[in-house]
C-alpha cells in the first residue's frame, strides 16, 4: 500500500515537473521573441520591459520548484529501490540456520553503541540497516 501511495506521488510529480519544464521553455522562447520585436522596432522599450519583467518573474519562481520536484522524484525513487532490495535480502534470508558475517552484513551497515547513561546505567544502541535506516533501542 505504501509503494502504490509512493508511485502515485511520483507520478504527480513527475507530471508537475514536466508542466513546470515546459513552462520555463516557453517562456525563454517568448523572451527571444520579445527580444527580437524590441530589436525590430515592434515593441517600444517600455512595453518590452514590463513583458520581460512579468516572464522574468515566473522563470525565477518556477526554477526552484523545478529543482524541487527533480529532488522529491529523486528521493522517492531512491526510498523505493532501497525498500526493494531490502526485501530481496529479507526473502533470501527468511529462513536461515545460521548466522554468519557474510548474511548479517548484508542487512546491517553499522551498529552504534552509545556511553553509558550513569542514570539508567544503560546504553543506547542504534542499528543502521542497509536500504532501511535506523532502528534505535
Amino acid at each position: 500500500y505504501g509503494e502504490q501511495l509512493a508511485r502515485k506521488a511520483a507520478s504527480e510529480q513527475r507530471r508537475e515537473l514536466e508542466r513546470a519544464e515546459l513552462r520555463a521553455n516557453e517562456l525563454d522562447v517568448l523572451f527571444r521573441r520579445l527580444y527580437e520585436d524590441n530589436a525590430l522596432g515592434k515593441l517600444s522599450d517600455a512595453q518590452f520591459a514590463l513583458l520581460t519583467a512579468n516572464y522574468e518573474d515566473e522563470k525565477k519562481a518556477l526554477e526552484p520548484r523545478i529543482a524541487e520536484l527533480k529532488e522529491a522524484i529523486h528521493s522517492i525513487t531512491a526510498c523505493a529501490t532501497d525498500a526493494k532490495r531490502f526485501l530481496a535480502i529479507v526473502r533470501r534470508y527468511t529462513e536461515i540456520d545460521e548466522l554468519t558475517y557474510e548474511n548479517l552484513h548484508e542487512f546491517i551497515d553499522r551498529i552504534l553503541i552509545h556511553e553509558p547513561d550513569k542514570e539508567t546505567n544503560t546504553r543506547r544502541i542504534e542499528i543502521i540497516y542497509n536500504f532501511a535506516g535506523e532502528v534505535a533501542f
